[in-house]
């Protein structure tokens, strides 16, 4: 098993909506990717100065898994909105 970790963090413009929108498209992300085996978000509780905004916890059999994930077509949308905001 493999468990891809990504932290991002936001830009201090970000709007609530767009985060809602980037959460909502995020947890959809099992849903259509098949070979992901457990998915969670989590949202930053501490809020201190060296924190992210939020963490993914994705897991997948292999390493070619995560490679397939990374090229997804569900995927690709969600890779391009976190590098936006």
């Amino acid at each position: 098993m493999i468990r891809h970790v990504v932290m991002f963090k936001f830009r201090a413009d970000v709007t609530p909506e767009q985060e809602k929108a980037w959460l909502a498209i995020t947890n959809e992300l099992p849903k259509k990717i098949e070979f992901v085996r457990t998915f969670s978000v989590g949202r930053d509780q501490l809020h201190l100065p060296r924190s992210y905004t939020y963490a993914l916890v994705a897991d997948m059999d292999t390493l070619d898994d995560v490679k397939r994930y990374a090229v997804h077509p569900a995927h690709v949308p969600v890779a391009e909105m976190s590098r936006s905001i």
